[in-house]
């Protein structure tokens, strides 16, 4: 169960959560953010117990790890309020204690290095203050404390990085997985986070610039946009989804090829080199010239192409095609299905998003989460048999969990 980690307040749509989730694949999860301890506490029960009413047996004693992000929300412009945090804290870890197994309840926060919400110079050194007190309070367990000093922030002075959120991640892990860290099992491949770590920041960096140059936002808003204008491609955690769902257990990720359409900053790419694709069999086509840029920095040995990929058909004899379609319109799904029936291989995988492509045999749906939202991911394989109606499979049967 992850508290306050919402991916929609981080740099280019990613989170500590998103770096996590390979290692907690096989859980049910649940995670919600930006609210204060007194609003958690006003809607306890409706949150508490969400990850549980979706288990098989209902029961509250699942293994339990909370990861409590910051404290800023929690204080005012007092020093009073710190008072109301560290009750309204203690509060809640009783009420925790009370509901769920606590032989198994593993609390994390992490200390607050954030400034931009808060107004008093000395309101980091409270918050730890406040937090350390909890954590060496006798509750029958142990609350650990991760310090989050030093990671890297965007200008907004509130919201990680990309790096910064990686960073986050690691040390969690190092809290939640003590070392030696679980081979997470998903197959064929699981994502190498560790990877993520030489890229995600530089590319995060150079994109701020050029959305600076490009667009006449300022200050708050244009963070805003830096978050929601990333093409629509979808998070890692659904990268990997599609390979558990789609690829044959004996076909190894490195021996397949990879096409993605309207790459954008090549984040679907970078997940499928982290799931073990060769980078050399990766391509992107995408048609803005400065989301190209950021595919580069963080794949330069992948091909990278700035073009129409109606007219430039080097991805068609892909084996795993990526189509972020959210918002393509009837007349581009329509191109892309003729291009697929006329140039693609037989059982060639085409996965699209909130909608089917016609001439191909649906195999199956699942809801899946991109950084403009959710959305449903289709797999779909062409084969010149793909029995139709109305030109999309009717085999829309298959819900992928």
């Amino acid at each position: 169960m992850f508290n306050d980690c919402d991916p929609k307040k981080n740099s280019l749509g990613y989170s500590p959560l998103n770096y996590l989730y390979p290692l907690y694949a096989h859980h049910h999860n649940f995670a919600r953010g930006g609210t204060s301890l007194s609003e958690w506490l006003a809607n306890y029960d409706s949150w508490v117990f969400a990850p549980w009413s979706r288990s098989s047996s209902g029961s509250a004693s699942l293994k339990t790890d909370v990861v409590w992000i910051q404290g800023e929300s929690d204080v005012a412009n007092s020093e009073a309020s710190y008072t109301d945090y560290h009750e309204n804290l203690t509060t809640f870890v009783n009420k925790l204690k009370e509901t769920v197994n606590i032989n198994t309840l593993t609390i994390v926060l992490t200390t607050t290095t954030r400034t931009s919400l808060l107004k008093l110079p000395h309101s980091p050194k409270l918050l730890r203050s406040c937090q350390s007190r909890i954590s060496e309070a006798d509750f029958g367990f142990k609350i650990n404390i991760v310090d989050t000093s030093g990671i890297h922030m965007c200008d907004d002075g509130m919201h990680y990085t990309n790096k910064g959120c990686y960073d986050v991640s690691v040390r969690l892990r190092a809290v939640l997985l003590p070392s030696p860290t679980p081979t997470p099992s998903p197959s064929p491949a699981s994502l190498n986070v560790e990877e993520w770590k030489a890229t995600m920041d530089k590319s995060a960096v150079e994109l701020s610039k050029q959305l600076d140059e490009n667009m006449s936002f300022g200050g708050s808003e244009k963070n805003y946009k830096m978050i929601n204008y990333t093409y629509g491609e979808i998070l890692p955690s659904t990268v990997e989804k599609v390979f558990r769902s789609s690829t044959p257990q004996n076909s190894p990720p490195k021996s397949l090829t990879v096409a993605d359409l309207g790459s954008g900053c090549g984040g679907v790419l970078l997940a499928c080199k982290m799931l073990g694709c060769l980078e050399e069999n990766l391509t992107g086509i995408e048609v803005m010239s400065s989301y190209l840029n950021q595919s580069k920095i963080a794949l330069p040995s992948s091909t990278l192409l700035c073009s129409d990929f109606t007219t430039d058909l080097s991805w068609v004899n892909c084996d795993l095609i990526f189509a972020c379609s959210t918002l393509y319109d009837p007349e581009l799904m329509s191109k892309i299905s003729q291009i697929v029936r006329s140039n693609c291989r037989e059982n060639t995988t085409v996965v699209t998003l909130d909608k089917g492509l016609e001439g191909c045999e649906c195999l199956g749906q699942f809801e899946g989460e991109g950084s403009w939202g959710p959305c449903v991911v289709w797999i779909n394989k062409y084969s010149k048999a793909s029995p139709t109606l109305d030109g999309v499979s009717t085999n829309t049967q298959s819900i992928i969990e």
